[in-house]
């Protein structure tokens, strides 16, 4: 009887195709949100004309308002313990979010007396990136098997950067006052703001019908986790979990006070911050860098456009190799130095190719840095899930991205400080020294894999082990 019990539970686990579907659900969102969050700092001028609003001002309310996404952080936490928001809901409230902040972003197209219109967009907008986040490492955990989970986060995470590749690059060569009067400076004239205004009104209308028709089919069809889990850790954990209705204040603080105890997570939440804050700071920085370019011929913003779209091209292609080499190395921790260290000596190669005015070097090494970048990010929301296993994956991503992200303002806003002291070369040498510092935390991860340890044919295996039914059996137990 137990044998056959034994034989049930190695069966229980099942994968289903339309994991997939959810995978490009998820990533055309992240593109929405990419291009919600980027389209902004390329062309700012725009936006200078069109609210009255000097750069300054548009930059220091953008910060101020960016708060928002820091203060929703403990109660999201506190609903996803209790239950009340799973990962069906975090989505939902995301695309929610996302389609509103669209919708006023077009509004304000119309009614641009009222700059609070488009500053409560962009508000939206930072929270729903925020809350967007937690979802690939989530969403893989729940829904793949270990061979695919570094995959599933690096499609998810290349949606993100597709839609900043586009929010640097489509607005930029569609505004009517990006056409050059064979100076570097602009030309804008009522006519082309008009213009101008009419074009952003076509691009967000019809990214907001996207959003809204996108956020329909996922209240349709997704759920918070398929009806067999994808592995052996994840039965172990749903079976371990299974009771856990009455939960408590004690309880969330108890395990809040795991997580923030765990080394290996909060460096973790702390190197994603530091690695997540240089693009953060480039797409509003990169063309005013650009403008102290010795003998540039084109037009700063342009400029600054291409090159983002240079880095960010790096970002696509590094999120679709880092996920295969995740999946097939597994060894988290040489990964994240190895990634660190390399993102490291490619920004110093920026700093040296702006230095010497050489821009080949310049891109060739921005390219690498997004691409190097992607290698890291994916493999630290692996180690986040890994090093906090059986915690509930969500609650696990809220407090992630509630770690990293006033930790991501904080280096971006002090960039634009460095920037306005010392000028490009110094907010250049600013990402090198914090990339850096994400290095250095880097080497102290844990080398073990709580996760993968759980899997009978993954970890145990390579040590020439083969874990048995019964031996997983015992570790539901122990869990209940």
């Amino acid at each position: 009887m137990k044998k056959s019990a034994d034989k049930c539970f190695v069966k229980a686990t099942e994968l289903y195709k339309r994991r997939w579907i959810y995978l490009v659900a998820l990533s055309v969102m992240q593109l929405l949100i990419g291009f919600a969050t980027s389209s902004f700092g390329p062309t700012r001028d725009f936006y200078t004309e069109i609210f009255g609003k000097n750069c300054f001002t548009l930059y220091w309310m953008s910060i101020l308002f960016a708060l928002a996404s820091v203060v929703v952080t403990f109660p999201i936490t506190w609903m996803t313990f209790k239950r009340l928001i799973r990962f069906r809901a975090l989505v939902l409230i995301a695309i929610g979010f996302l389609s509103t902040s669209y919708l006023l972003i077009t509004i304000s197209m119309f009614v641009s007396k009222h700059y609070v219109i488009i500053e409560i967009g962009k508000i939206l907008a930072d929270i729903t990136s925020q809350v967007a986040l937690a979802t690939p490492a989530v969403f893989a955990a729940l829904w793949f098997p270990e061979h695919q989970v570094g995959t599933a986060i690096g499609l998810n995470l290349m949606g993100r950067y597709l839609g900043y590749l586009l929010g640097n690059l489509l607005p930029v060569y569609l505004l009517a006052h990006a056409t050059s009067n064979g100076t570097n400076n602009t030309e804008i004239t009522e006519l082309n703001v008009d213009d101008d205004r009419f074009t952003f009104l076509q691009i967000f209308g019809i990214l907001m019908s996207v959003s809204a028709a996108l956020g329909i089919f996922l209240f349709a069809c997704l759920t918070d986790e398929p009806p067999q889990p994808p592995t052996h850790a994840q039965m172990i954990k749903r079976r371990a979990n299974r009771n856990k209705d009455k939960l408590t204040w004690r309880d969330f603080f108890k395990t809040g006070k795991s997580l923030i105890t765990n080394k290996t997570y909060i460096l973790t939440c702390f190197v994603f911050g530091l690695t997540f804050s240089p693009p953060s700071a480039d797409f509003t920085m990169t063309s005013r860098v650009m403008t102290s370019w010795r003998n540039l011929d084109v037009q700063p913003y342009v400029m600054g456009a291409d090159v983002i779209g240079l880095y960010v091209l790096g970002c696509v292609l590094g999120s679709i190799c880092a996920g295969k080499i995740v999946d097939r190395i597994k060894q988290y921790h040489l990964l994240a130095i190895a990634g660190s260290s390399v993102a490291f000596i490619a920004s110093v190669w920026i700093v040296v190719g702006f230095l010497c005015g050489n821009f080949v070097l310049y891109c060739l090494s921005d390219v690498l840095f997004g691409i190097i970048g992607q290698l890291t990010i994916v493999t630290l929301y692996d180690i986040s899930m890994q090093q906090t296993y059986p915690t509930d994956e969500v609650f696990v991503g809220a407090w992630l991205v509630g770690i990293q992200s006033p930790i991501a303002h904080i280096i971006s806003t002090l960039a634009h400080l460095v920037f306005n002291s010392l000028g490009g070369a110094g907010v250049l040498i600013f990402q090198s020294v914090v990339i850096f510092i994400g290095f250095t935390f880097s080497c102290f991860f844990s080398q073990t894999n709580k996760r993968l340890d759980a899997e009978p044919g993954d970890s145990d295996m390579e040590r020439g082990e083969d874990k048995k039914p019964s031996e997983l059996s015992g570790l539901i137990a122990d869990n209940e």
